[in-house]
């Protein structure tokens, strides 16, 4: 089985739910829906996780948005990874 996390966004909630898979165990994390917030925390999960596929579960115009910001936040880690983000 592939190591992912997925985001199941909940735009009018203030919490959504991280799911993160790894060496096959499933772990659920409640995280913050602000989009700024929640891209720094999804790229800290990925790095300490080392994880880099992100699947993310909400309407396109947000994982535009999303995709974008992990893409700075990255940018501004210098870091080498490179996470893969995909609309699910």
């Amino acid at each position: 089985m592939t190591d992912m996390i997925i985001l199941d966004y909940h735009p009018f909630d203030q919490n959504s739910i991280v799911t993160i898979i790894k060496d096959g165990e499933r772990s659920e994390i409640p995280t913050y829906s602000i989009t700024t917030t929640l891209s720094q925390t999804l790229v800290r999960l990925a790095h300490e996780q080392n994880i880099n596929h992100l699947f993310i579960h909400a309407p396109t115009l947000f994982f535009n948005e999303m995709n974008q910001l992990i893409q700075e936040e990255e940018h501004n880690l210098y870091s080498e990874n490179t996470i893969i983000t995909e609309i699910c």
